[in-house]
């Protein structure tokens, strides 16, 4: 019996601003693009929307590409998911993630972050991110800081 390999895909929902609008920090700048998702959107309508790009930029057979499509982890407070997909199908996912720009009427982009064979391993990568975004924004430090209290 053939064992079916799958492939996580870690993705992140950014939310841009108009170009004419100018922040005062780095800090507004990155809170802007990664605030919370709407709570409209649901994995299912993100499913719903991965298909119908596929279906527009790559027909039937790319349609075709989400059968296994399944969506196992999704936040809307920090706009980030993982999704698991057939591991030939990667790279027509991750190319319909970023033919999406719009989310129930929301300008978004969705950037593809890690790809992994383990849950485990896109976990780890959200968690480093996470991190990583906190000590853009400074907050890393003040919990540090607390944490020696």
């Amino acid at each position: 019996m053939v064992r079916l390999k799958s492939r996580y895909i870690l993705f992140e929902i950014l939310h841009p601003e108009p170009a004419e609008l100018f922040y005062r920090s780095r800090k507004d700048a990155i809170l802007a693009l990664h605030r919370p998702c709407d709570a409209k959107i649901t994995p299912k309508l993100l499913v719903q929307e991965i298909k119908t790009a596929l279906q527009n930029n790559f027909g039937d057979y790319g349609l075709s590409m989400a059968v296994s499509l399944s969506i196992k982890y999704f936040s809307n407070r920090t706009s980030t998911g993982i999704m698991r997909v057939h591991r030939e199908n990667v790279r027509f996912i991750v190319a319909a993630l970023t033919f999406i720009r719009q989310l129930r009427g929301q300008d978004v982009i969705i950037k593809c972050s890690a790809i992994s064979g383990s849950i485990k391993k896109c976990e780890d990568k959200a968690i480093e991110l996470s991190k990583q975004l906190m000590v853009d924004v400074g907050l890393l430090e003040l919990f540090e800081e607390d944490d020696e209290k």
